[in-house]
C-alpha cells in the first residue's frame, strides 16, 4: 500500500501506537493519533508527535476523527 499523502489514523498512544505513527509519517502518510487519555497523561508523547506534524486527539475518540481515513491502525493495548 502506498502511504504518501494518505490519511491514516493510529488509535492508542502506547509504545506501539507512537512507533506506528512515526513509521507511517516517515513514509509520507498524513497521520492523526487518537487516545482516550488526557493531554496531561500523554505529556511525554505529544510534543514529539506534534514536532513531526502528526495531529493529536486526546480525551476520547471522536467520530469525526475516524471519517475519511484510508487506513486505521489500532494499537494492541486498545480494547473495547
Amino acid at each position: 500500500m502506498k502511504l504518501k499523502d494518505k490519511p491514516v489514523l493510529v488509535v492508542g498512544l502506547g509504545k506501539s501506537g507512537v512507533a506506528s505513527a512515526q513509521f507511517l509519517q516517515a513514509r509520507g502518510a498524513k497521520v492523526t493519533v487518537s487516545d482516550s487519555k488526557s493531554p496531561e497523561q500523554l505529556a511525554n508523547e505529544i510534543p514529539a508527535l506534534l514536532d513531526r506534524g502528526i495531529a493529536v486527539e486526546t480525551g476520547g475518540h471522536g467520530e469525526r476523527t475516524f471519517r475519511g481515513q484510508d487506513l486505521i491502525v489500532v494499537s494492541p493495548a486498545c480494547r473495547r
